[in-house]
């Protein structure tokens, strides 16, 4: 079964979970709910990554009505990508119990034409990061600029409406964008 972390963890719902059942973390993991999920529940609880601060995919433009909405601001990729999903939990103490993580698209203010660019390639970015974790922290951010550049560039080449995050220029020209930086 998947459960939503507020609803478990809260509620102290945690301590009677059955031996498989999944909880999907939507708070960061410095609201302290991940770590008491992990150190209260048995190893054969898992979780999935999905804070809202930084993996909700349609903030940032509002809410149906025309105001600010309770998610804002827009989610860049250099927010997916350089936010510890694990800040704030012993990162040990997570290993085999964190399946993954997930970005959130919902309908409230997306429609079907903006799905694509609205997550792409937004959502390679958390899983670039989720893949190289740790050691995403530290990667260079003209380099993982220019890879998911090239990677929006790839899917707009399959018909996927990616929404570019440098001018096609830069990516041409890297050397003239980023002058002084070691491009390999």
């Amino acid at each position: 079964m998947l459960l939503l972390d507020f609803q478990v963890v809260t509620a102290g719902l945690h301590t009677s979970l059955h031996a498989h059942d999944v909880v999907q973390f939507w708070h960061e993991g410095s609201s302290g709910l991940l770590a008491t999920f992990l150190a209260e529940t048995p190893s054969t609880n898992r979780a999935i990554l999905s804070a809202y601060t930084s993996y909700y995919l349609d903030c940032g433009t509002g809410n149906e009505f025309g105001d600010d909405s309770w998610c804002d601001p827009y989610k860049t990729w250099r927010k997916l990508y350089f936010n510890d999903p694990l800040k704030g939990v012993n990162a040990t103490a997570a290993v085999g119990r964190v399946l993954g993580g997930e970005v959130a698209l919902w309908s409230e203010v997306a429609s079907a034409g903006a799905l694509d660019s609205k997550l792409w390639p937004r959502a390679a970015a958390y899983g670039g990061r989720l893949w190289n974790y740790p050691d995403g922290a530290s990667a260079d951010w003209v380099d993982v600029e220019l890879a998911l550049a090239a990677h929006a560039s790839r899917l707009a080449g399959r018909g996927i409406s990616s929404d570019q995050i440098m001018p096609q220029f830069c990516q041409q020209q890297p050397h003239l964008c980023f002058p002084g930086k070691s491009l390999q």
